[in-house]
């Protein structure tokens, strides 16, 4: 309505029809100062501007406190697409442990196998997220770890997850029982030197609670041993030129560290936790997907059609 009551004096004092054109003209500049307030109570004159000002400074600080604020907020870890390479422990010409009971032997590398199978499959029921092998078959030819962390590498993988079943020296035990994780330590590779060391920490750490509430695995936290070629290679990062050819790869993406550990699941000369955990397929299958939910929970994937999903799907 003020705007109209401008434009219309205005046209009025163009208009020689109206030879009183000063009083129009103070009508318009009353009409302009109350369009100036009019967001603050029509002040309608000196007053309304400086109050415009003041506000605008309000609003300016408001918005250079907000940018402020979100710089320097933590961001979220962007996860368009996770790669996740699963490593099935042993296989080809390594054995790994095997124990006996009841008549029914528990061979290591056919258990892990079979683990992995399992944990693919439940992770591809989530959205976003692509899942490699480091061995599809029990019978494949050996790889050494070196071998199995350039998979992951050349796959440019967010984490490599080795899975495993343990042992003690002892032929037969009940002492030791559950699962352990044997990640990158602390003291040789800190959080603040480290970023894929200590997000190995976290996922397996993420992985082990799933891993107790789902199965019932007594959570034993981390078992260090910085040796692990598991370990060692996911952090190597001083390949040369001519070496990352060899393998295939960039020296820049050969170079790249990435989180990668062990889960060992249980005692496979624990008579228990034979029976308990690895008695049968169903049971194998309880700890692959226990393993998968951990990966998806640490990552926040989401399943496939849940309502609150907003990837998209990139399985292979």
């Amino acid at each position: 309505e003020i705007s109209a009551c401008l434009v219309g004096s205005e046209m009025c004092i163009r208009d020689r029809r109206y030879p009183d054109s000063g009083f129009l003209k103070e009508k318009i500049k009353r009409y302009r100062r109350g369009c100036m307030g009019s967001l603050f109570s029509f002040y309608g004159d000196r007053k309304g501007k400086k109050k415009m000002r003041e506000w605008k400074k309000k609003i300016g600080l408001a918005l250079l406190f907000l940018v402020c604020t979100w710089c320097v907020m933590p961001q979220a870890k962007a996860q368009a697409n996770v790669v996740i390479v699963l490593d099935p422990g042993h296989g080809g010409s390594e054995a790994g442990a095997t124990r006996s009971w009841n008549g029914k032997t528990y061979k290591e590398e056919v258990i892990n196998q079979k683990i992995a199978n399992y944990c693919k499959a439940e992770l591809e029921t989530y959205e976003g997220v692509t899942v490699y092998m480091t061995r599809t078959s029990v019978t494949q030819s050996s790889q050494d770890r070196e071998t199995r962390l350039n998979i992951a590498k050349k796959r440019n993988a967010d984490a490599l997850v080795s899975l495993h079943i343990n042992s003690t020296g002892a032929d037969a035990q009940s002492s030791s029982t559950g699962a352990y994780c044997c990640v990158p330590s602390r003291s040789k590779y800190p959080d603040s030197k480290s970023e894929t060391a200590k997000e190995a920490r976290a996922l397996a750490s993420t992985i082990l609670k799933e891993l107790n509430s789902q199965v019932g695995l007594k959570n034993n936290g981390y078992w260090i041993d910085d040796e692990l070629g598991i370990i060692v290679f996911g952090q190597k990062s001083n390949y040369s030129a001519a070496q990352a050819a060899s393998w295939g790869m960039s020296k820049s993406t050969i170079n790249t560290k990435i989180p990668s550990f062990i889960v060992e699941h249980c005692f496979v000369n624990n008579k228990n936790d034979c029976k308990k955990y690895i008695n049968s397929d169903a049971q194998i299958k309880k700890l692959g997907v226990a393993d998968a939910a951990g990966i998806a929970k640490y990552y926040g994937l989401s399943k496939k059609g849940s309502p609150d999903n907003t990837n998209n799907n990139n399985n292979l």
